[in-house]
């Protein structure tokens, strides 16, 4: 089941009404399809601050995580997308309007910083995810320092979310797979938990290491729970019938 949570749409002007439609069609249209396609399933979303500059962290799995984290935050967001998408006009008026801004592939380098500070400082919620591009085979990954600098420097609250079933949905490199509420779940099927928020002056106290480990921990936990809520339909079979790991921060070497 999936929870909902009223949005406030912010900003003035034509521009902001046509993001706002648009963002609120693409609910519409996202909702029922990820519903259809993967069973998704969402627990947390009360925990979302419905107004205020929120950072969310998400682990990255899959093409399928951008719309689905929309769907479970509910609220609109602002998050980056590589230049390359901005090259089509067309495109490029739609994922503005959804709140998207360009940055290079390096998205939590210098300029992924600035846009994210340029969102956080009009109030959004944005949705960072710092392994800082997709997993390649399914483990959450060692957290980009770039975010330490963004929460030492803004200071906002920080909510960390877990999706899990993506990556077996449509992996970096593999077919696209699908779980339909009506057949027994399979390793395609979705779910995301969200956590509650996190102190950003909390955060801002700890040293670097110490901080990326913790909101690595943070994520996973999530993580761990959306494993679990994807496992505790009635009719599970193949791997979904194994308890699952709780992700571990990487060890280099």
């Amino acid at each position: 089941m999936i929870e909902k949570t009223t949005n406030n749409p912010s900003g003035k002007g034509e521009e902001a009404r046509s993001g706002w439609f648009l963002y609120e069609l693409a609910y519409l249209i996202c909702f029922p399809l990820y519903r259809a396609l993967w069973s998704l399933r969402v627990r947390g979303t009360s925990n979302v601050p419905a107004t205020g500059p929120v950072l969310i962290l998400a682990n990255h799995q899959s093409y399928l995580d951008p719309l689905g984290v929309g769907v479970a935050v509910r609220r609109h967001m602002g998050f980056m997308a590589k230049q390359p998408l901005f090259e089509k006009k067309a495109l490029a008026w739609i994922i503005r309007r959804l709140g998207a801004v360009p940055v290079d592939n390096e998205g939590t380098g210098i300029d992924g910083i600035k846009s994210v500070i340029r969102m956080l400082d009009r109030g959004r919620a944005v949705l960072v995810f710092p392994e800082g591009e997709r997993t390649m085979g399914g483990q959450m990954q060692r957290f980009e320092p770039g975010i330490t600098t963004l929460i030492r420097k803004k200071k906002p609250k920080v909510l960390t979310l877990g999706i899990a079933g993506a990556h077996a949905a449509w992996p970096k490199k593999g077919k696209l797979k699908f779980s339909f509420p009506l057949c027994s779940p399979n390793e395609a099927a979705m779910a995301i938990c969200i956590g509650k928020p996190i102190s950003g002056d909390f955060l801002a106290g700890m040293e670097r290491e110490e901080m990326l480990r913790f909101l690595f921990d943070q994520v996973a936990e999530q993580q761990w729970a959306a494993e679990k809520l994807r496992r505790s339909h009635r009719y599970l079979t193949g791997e979904l019938l194994l308890p699952p790991a709780r992700p571990t921060w990487p060890e280099i070497g």
